[in-house]
């Protein structure tokens, strides 16, 4: 298990890139040595061979698993996966054929294709979070008017807060050359109204 999903060992275009703990697409040497049709032991190898190399694009992330049922040879199977970086680097030190040409522009293209869902994925949460905040501003402010904007308030709170943190438990952190548009602003924390600035407030806003 690989970031908490299972390394597919098919060639299909989906099937190529998965996402590893940390959110960051990733490409597991497996994956990698069935679609360059090289021994997975090759690979690896080959792998720790140019480890200072790969590993100035990250840490070279190494997993341990039982051999698959049918599968020659006895004892577990090391895996180790890669970023986008690391797997670029590392597909290139690799021969070429017309199979494997194609398979490296599929690999290539299955990253983009993921970095960019997981990119369109993070800007809606983000646009979603925004709006929640404009919501809990106004609430806010209509607080201030009256006991009853403020018992109003209180009963959306709980929800404004689930939402908030529902929310912020999606968001990931942005992912290597994908940077948030500049200028949004941080979720202000969710307050709730005393009850006493309330009615000063209004009383304000009555006497003005």
């Amino acid at each position: 298990m690989l970031g908490g999903r299972s390394i597919l060992q098919t060639n299909e275009p989906n099937n190529l890139v998965i996402l590893a703990r940390d959110g960051e697409p990733a490409a597991s040497t497996e994956v990698i040595a069935s679609g360059m049709q090289q021994q997975h032991a090759s690979v690896i190898k080959l792998v720790r061979k140019h480890m200072a190399t790969l590993e100035t694009f990250g840490l070279v992330r190494f997993q341990i698993r039982p051999r698959s049922a049918g599968q020659h040879g006895g004892g577990d199977v090391e895996l180790a996966e890669l970023n986008e970086q690391q797997a670029t680097v590392l597909i290139s030190l690799m021969r070429n054929s017309e199979r494997v040409v194609e398979f490296k522009v599929r690999l290539v293209s299955e990253f983009y294709r993921m970095r960019s869902a997981l990119q369109n994925r993070d800007m809606s949460l983000w646009q979603q979070l925004m709006r929640l905040e404009s919501r809990d501003k106004n609430s806010l402010e209509w607080a201030s008017f009256g006991s009853r904007k403020m018992h109003e308030r209180r009963r959306e709170l709980p929800e404004i807060r689930r939402e908030r943190a529902r929310l912020e438990s999606e968001i990931q952190q942005p992912l290597p050359g994908v940077q948030m548009p500049a200028g949004l602003p941080a979720a202000p924390s969710l307050t709730v109204v005393n009850k006493g600035c309330a009615s000063n407030d209004a009383r304000k806003k009555r006497s003005a």
